[in-house]
């Protein structure tokens, strides 16, 4: 499985990748959302893990581009933000995350919540947009 994590702290997209790493995902960093665009253009991936906060592309207009293109309609898209108000977790569901994790991290919800999605997708009938 294939896991873009679009973070622009580096120390933290350095311990999602080692924690996603450890139970057995090929894991690509990319420090913009400008970069992660790029990245889901060229190549394809099974879970997509994004930060909120990021300069010029944060993440809610990321996520509504990333479910305008094809193939990306049900990709799993998990929000990973010290923002877990109320309003952020609306605004989420809104732009078509499918879910959140809040800083700081810990391993094994990231480990459970990214096999549960996985699984999800993989078990749900096929979406008309893949």
């Amino acid at each position: 499985m294939r896991v873009l994590v679009v973070e622009d702290e580096r120390k933290i997209a350095d311990a999602l990748k080692l924690g996603l790493e450890a139970e057995g995902y090929q894991v690509v960093l990319a420090a913009t959302g400008e970069e992660g665009f790029f990245c889901l253009n060229s190549e394809s991936f099974d879970l997509l893990l994004l930060d909120i906060e990021m300069p010029r592309l944060d993440g809610f207009e990321l996520c509504r581009q990333i479910r305008a293109l094809s193939g990306y309609a049900a990709v799993p898209v998990v929000f990973v933000t010290g923002h877990s108000d109320p309003a952020t977790r609306r605004r989420c569901t809104e732009c078509g995350a499918d879910d959140l994790i809040p800083k700081p991290v810990f391993p094994m919800e990231l480990a459970v919540k990214s096999v549960c999605h996985l699984l999800h997708r993989r078990l749900a009938p096929p979406s008309p947009n893949d």
